[in-house]
């Protein structure tokens, strides 16, 4: 997989119910534009068949905590137009795992990156990198603040990082970790991502547990990565 970069100036969010004010670094990165048979890398696929553009799949988890000491807080988001072809990513990686150490193979469903072995992590983002999705990452700095975890909050900063999702696929089937239990939480989050949706876009939102969707278990994987790369750059 092919890795870009997309670069900006520091933003903010500033939210008056947090408290704090965000500094926020976005990277993005994919093969390039998601391919699928007879479209072109450089050509929107409503140019090329005539048809409006296919839906995607993405899932969304994030590392870390708002408010928690730690200075960090990521978010990511796996893009893919065939979910099956990588659902049984995790599962592979845990299988070779345990067959070079001879021991079975812990069950893929139970995999997070809070508790994936080193070896399971290095292989399943490893294979990862050579399969057709795309990947967008959010880092938020929070210095030695802390954010309240609320479902504005989680909203805005999902949002932030979703809209270069939107901008380049506008109809979407989102997973999204299961962060807020209560429906009031879930549907405040909801409404928050519908009302920021483009008007022209298609967009669907499941609130699932990451183990039971492997985009969010994907994405939990590579949001964690990114988190102990920071983790280790304070050492």
């Amino acid at each position: 997989m092919q890795c870009l970069s997309l670069s900006r100036e520091p933003g903010a969010v500033d939210r008056g119910d947090a408290g704090a004010t965000v500094d926020i670094a976005l990277g993005v990165a994919g093969g390039g534009r998601l391919t699928r048979e007879g479209a072109s890398d450089d050509v929107p696929q409503a140019v090329v068949t005539g048809r409006p553009p296919a839906i995607v799949y993405a899932g969304l988890d994030e590392s870390g905590s708002l408010s928690g000491e730690f200075p960090y807080f990521c978010v990511s988001v796996v893009v893919t137009f065939d979910p099956l072809a990588v659902r049984h990513l995790i599962r592979r990686a845990a299988s070779r795992s345990g067959k070079r150490l001879g021991r079975p193979a812990k069950n893929a469903a139970e995999i997070k990156w809070s508790n994936a072995s080193q070896r399971v992590r290095a292989l399943a983002l490893a294979e990862l990198a050579e399969s057709d999705v795309e990947i967008f990452l959010l880092t938020v700095f929070k210095g030695g603040r802390k954010i309240e975890d609320t479902p504005e909050n989680y909203g805005i900063l999902a949002c932030e990082v979703l809209s270069h999702v939107w901008h380049l696929y506008p109809n979407v089937a989102l997973a999204l970790d299961r962060h807020f239990t209560s429906a009031a939480q879930v549907a405040a989050v909801d409404t928050l991502i519908h009302r920021q949706w483009p008007s022209q876009g298609l967009l669907s939102v499941v609130h699932v547990d990451s183990q039971r969707n492997p985009l969010v278990q994907l994405a939990d994987l590579v949001a964690g990565s990114v988190y102990l790369d920071f983790g280790q750059s304070l050492l």
